[in-house]
């Protein structure tokens, strides 16, 4: 059954593991998980630095930095009348 564990109860089984030294199955009981969690966090602390692997980033990749976006943002400030390919032909412009 797939329950979600909280970030303290991982660091805690990591504590208990590492510096007290108990053994998997003595902290898979005394915190109701399972060892299994238990290696994999391990796992990943050595691995990443923390107990959670980390997320791929998810999407597309950005097309505009964040400069050109806020250049972007104070033309449309000082003319707000602009229309979306009038945009596009600055930025081809300016940024191309």
């Amino acid at each position: 059954v797939y329950q979600r564990i909280s970030r303290d109860r991982k660091e805690q089984a990591l504590y208990l593991l590492l510096e007290e030294g108990w053994d998997l199955e003595r902290i898979a009981v005394a915190l109701g998980v399972s060892s299994r969690s238990i290696e994999r966090w391990e796992a990943n602390y050595d691995e990443h630095g923390h107990i959670n692997p980390p997320t791929p980033i998810m999407g597309r990749p950005r097309l505009l930095d964040q400069v050109m976006t806020g250049e972007i943002h104070e033309l449309l400030a000082e003319t707000p009348s602009l229309l979306l390919d009038e945009i596009g032909e600055w930025l081809a412009i300016y940024h191309d």
